[in-house]
């Protein structure tokens, strides 16, 4: 797979970018708003009866005095279990010699699934967009989603099927794969690897986190393709060893890959309506796709 995922997002951001004449990228925040919990304790004063027999008096006072001593040290006993709970729910116990473990992490070979669904997200020059890559031996799926405008496509080694939807309106068309150059159009535009290894300069460990049961180990890496460098954080599954997320920084953009394991790529039986095309079709498809998201049309 040539073409890395952050690669290939922005290159089409570029596309848009062109074919709208936008010279100048939008940028928004997200209003960050603090909230203040004010808690408050409240008091309660005991009133204790005076007898006049000083017997009397005596043992309730020793009475008092064993339940409250009773009552506190049960109280106190409480919050240290309750405590050591939350902690043992909250705090990971790293060993010291887990940033060894991940030495050379990035060269290992299978850190994600053979079989495998990357679903990213960025946001770009105003426009946001989600992509949507599988892989299994005998299938790989694509799919783009630019605001009112969205496509799929499913590659065998035969043949491509795409659906597309612009403004409402569905269409399936499909067209037979007749060279290896066509078939190597197709493979560029796949990738399930994340970040090509040869551009990695360096990976640490960064601490370990729990989430939903799930231990992860989070490794910082630094990016450098020759042309811009950026940053990438994977998400290790501590058991499976397996990254399940990724965080890429490059550019100014930011993209969110989340990663699963799949056992296969269906074609949906709406393909079966498809009209027949060419690759080129396929090509003019993805162009549309594009600039409807981007607010332009083809007329």
């Amino acid at each position: 797979m040539k073409k890395k995922l952050l690669s290939l997002m922005m290159a089409t951001f570029m596309v848009a970018m062109v074919l709208t004449g936008c010279g100048q990228k939008e940028t928004s925040g997200d209003d960050v708003k603090a909230s203040v919990e004010e808690s408050k304790e409240e008091s309660k004063e005991e009133s204790k009866e005076e007898t006049k027999e000083v017997v009397e008096e005596s043992k309730e006072v020793v009475e008092s005095t064993e339940e409250v001593v009773e009552s506190t040290e049960e109280a106190e006993s409480e919050e240290v279990v309750e405590s050591t709970e939350e902690e043992e729910e909250t705090e990971v116990v790293v060993d010291s010699d887990i940033a060894k473990m991940y030495e050379g992490y990035f060269e290992r070979e299978n850190t994600i699934p053979e079989n495998v669904k990357i679903t990213a997200s960025t946001e770009q020059m105003g426009m946001t967009m989600d992509m949507t890559m599988a892989h299994t031996a005998d299938m790989d799926m694509v799919a783009y989603s630019l605001a009112e405008a969205n496509m799929n496509m499913y590659i065998s080694k035969e043949k491509v099927y795409c659906r597309y939807e612009i403004q409402g309106q569905e269409t399936w068309i499909w067209a037979p794969i007749t060279n290896d150059l066509e078939a190597a159009q197709f493979e560029s535009m796949m990738d399930d690897s994340l970040v090509e290894p040869d551009y990695i300069t360096a990976c640490a460990y960064r601490e370990s986190i729990e989430e939903d049961g799930v231990v992860y180990d989070l490794l910082d890496l630094s990016i450098d393709d020759g042309f811009s460098t950026g940053t990438a954080t994977y998400f290790v599954n501590r058991e499976s060893q397996k990254v399940e997320k990724c965080v890429m920084e490059q550019d100014g953009s930011t993209v969110v890959c989340l990663i699963e394991e799949i056992d296969s790529i269906e074609v949906p039986e709406a393909s079966e309506s498809a009209t027949e095309g060419t690759v080129e079709d396929v090509a003019g498809v993805m162009m549309a796709v594009i600039l409807a998201g981007s607010g332009m049309t083809t007329e």
